[in-house]
């Protein structure tokens, strides 16, 4: 089993009762999904994870560029991708430039992807607000600090922790 099923497995519940924890964790967090379901904590629906992450693959830079500006704002799209300027996002929305550089386009498709989940439980408020707050799961950092950084599997899992209530 992959570092993502086993991921995924934590907040759907396909492990049963076996004891997992969140993948590249320094949070230490293992807990059994009994223990998590006594604690009250819902789960993330696998379909909505996997089409989150199949829409993050699909979706145009220019869409995902769109949609993260009008959530987070474009400062924090900015930030959270590693370029120094709105303008540079303003010109991923437009269509003006269609070709990032890597680590670019795999913040802004991360991202997206997560907005796409957050979005479907809080409004675009909180979600700006969970981006770019202290994250307790992340060690007091902000996610957009985190996706910044490449951290993508810590921000996958606050961010499904957070959905599911947590």
């Amino acid at each position: 089993m992959d570092i993502h099923e086993t991921f995924v497995g934590h907040f759907v519940g396909v492990l049963g009762d076996s004891f997992h924890s969140l993948p590249g964790s320094q949070i230490g967090w293992v807990m059994t999904v009994r223990e998590e379901q006594a604690m009250g904590v819902t789960s993330v629906p696998a379909s909505l994870i996997n089409e989150a992450h199949r829409q993050s693959l699909r979706v145009s830079i220019r869409e995902a560029a769109t949609v993260l500006r009008d959530v987070l704002t474009p400062g924090v799209v900015a930030y959270l991708t590693g370029v120094d300027a709105t303008k540079t996002v303003a010109r991923w929305a437009s269509g003006e430039t269609a070709r990032l550089q890597e680590e670019h386009a795999t913040r802004l498709r991360v991202a997206f992807e997560l907005v796409e989940i957050l979005t479907q439980f809080d409004a675009a408020e909180t979600v700006r607000n969970w981006f770019v707050g202290s994250n307790p799961q992340l060690d007091d950092e902000a996610p957009a600090t985190v996706l910044r950084e490449g951290r993508f599997g810590a921000a996958r899992a606050a961010a499904l922790a957070f959905a599911a209530g947590g």
